[in-house]
């Protein structure tokens, strides 16, 4: 994905872009396999961003019901 592509390339800023867009995209996402897969993804990649210094914090995923 773009976000988890960005980081590698040197470009923090875009990846965090592209995680604020997948963060709300998330919030569409049923709460099945795939869903999951999707949220944890993006749990990785928060993480990632947060040990280069990402000034954002945690982000709690809101399921839909």
């Amino acid at each position: 994905t773009r976000a988890a592509d960005s980081p590698r390339l040197g470009r923090p800023d875009a990846a965090r872009t592209h995680l604020h867009r997948a963060r709300g995209a998330a919030r569409t996402l049923a709460d099945d396999r795939y869903g999951e897969g999707v949220r944890a993804a993006i749990r990785r990649l928060e993480i990632r961003l947060d040990e280069d210094g990402a000034p954002e914090g945690r982000w709690p995923p809101e399921r839909r019901s």
